[in-house]
Parts: structure tokens; sequence; C-alpha cells
């Protein structure tokens, strides 16, 4: 979501939402889409560490390449897993476009002159939205008296220990896998990173990193058959 201001620049707002009890854990207006993973990584001080997060296709969270992001990497190393909806279906993140939608209307009225009334005008909002304004898929109650934070903390990554006998291949410096005769791209995020190969089903192998699958590889071929992320 794009929003403009008044003095002919342009508002990214970052916004976080719990899928279950629709709480917004964060609205933080950005002139760009730079400092994304600092900003969750306050929400996870605050709030613990969720199972998953679904984002949209934007480049600080599914890469311009289709490579794994930064981004992708520091929640895996977090165990958390990161799902992106479907490339030109919004309705894969409904909540949160429906959030958007009531924020512009209700909100929005008024063009913010510049980042710092932007963010007065986000903060008011999200008290309003969480505190106050009932919710009809919650029977009419407002999201804080749905929310329960996390009881996952925050830690610090540590190095990850493959299984025994595990056949392990190392990404050189520009993000590419070589195993057998194939070269895959994967990342330069993933420079220098031992990934483990797995054997797929019907001439595949699984790209591992912890505990993830983060590609499928034809085993024929070598052709990445999808980058789609999965726990293992």
């Amino acid at each position: 979501m794009r929003l403009p201001y008044g003095d002919g620049t342009r508002c990214y707002p970052l916004t976080i939402l719990d899928d279950h009890s629709r709480f917004c854990l964060r609205i933080e207006p950005k002139s760009s889409t730079i400092g994304v993973k600092e900003s969750f990584i306050q929400v996870f001080e605050e709030y613990g560490l969720p199972d998953a997060i679904l984002s949209d296709n934007g480049a600080q969270f599914a890469g311009f390449r289709r490579g794994i992001t930064q981004f992708e990497r520091y929640l895996m190393d977090l165990d958390i897993l990161p799902i992106h909806g479907r490339v030109r279906h919004p309705q894969t993140q409904g909540k949160i476009e429906r959030f958007h939608r009531t924020m512009k209307q209700e909100i929005l009225r008024q063009t913010p002159r510049n980042l710092l009334e932007a963010d007065r005008l986000f903060q008011y909002w999200r008290w309003k939205y969480n505190e106050i304004r009932p919710h009809e898929a919650l029977g009419h109650r407002p999201p804080a008296s749905v929310y329960q934070p996390s009881t996952r903390q925050l830690f610090e990554p540590r190095p990850y220990e493959y299984p025994e006998g595990a056949r392990l291949c190392k990404v050189n410096n520009w993000g590419y896998l070589r195993f057998g005769p194939f070269r895959v791209y994967l990342s330069e995020t993933m420079a220098d990173t031992y990934l483990e190969i797995r054997a797929g089903d019907a001439d595949t192998f699984q790209v591992c990193y912890r505990n993830f699958q983060i590609a499928e590889i034809d085993a024929n071929t070598g052709v990445r058959l999808n980058r789609n992320i999965r726990k293992l």
C-alpha cells in the first residue's frame, strides 16, 4: 500500500496483523521498504515469535530473482515459516487487505503532510482499532479482547546441526548451489552456507536449509521446480 503526503513524497506503511484475532501489532509509516527486518524484530521483542508469517510478494519479502531473501532466511533462523500470497491474488491476504481499506476510509480522508503526521494518525487508528472498534468475526468484540501474545520468545539463532550422514552442499559466493552435474541459483543471501540435499518424490531433489525445504529440483534436468518454502 502506498499513500501520498502533502509535500509530494510517498509513504509505504508497514502493517502487521495477527491472523487469529485481527489484532494490529504494528503500523509504521516508511519512506521506503528499507528497515523491514528491524521493524519485525521490535514486534518479536514485544509480542513473541509466530509460527508463520504471510506476506505479499514485495522485493523485501520475496526477492527480485525469486531467490531466498535476507528476511526469509532470518525468519527460518527463528523457526518461523515464511509464506507468500499468490501473485496478483490479493484475496490470499484478505484480512490485511480489508484492514487497509478500512484504514483508508476512516483516517485518510485528509492527506497527512509528512511522515510525523502520518505516524500520529496511524497510532491513533491502531489504538482505536485494537481497543474499541468491534469486529463482526470476533462476535463484535475488539481485537485486544481476543489477542494473546506468543509464548515463544525472541532468541539469538545458533548454527544448525544436520543429521549424521546428511548429504551437504555449499552455496558459492554468487548464490549458486552445485551438486552432481547441476548448478542451481538460490540466492546470494545463502552464500557460503551448507544446505542439505534430500531425495524427493518422482525424480526430484529437495534442497533444505535447517528444518525447511527451500527449493525442489528436477533430478533429470536440474531445473528448480518451485521456490515455495515449507517446514519439514
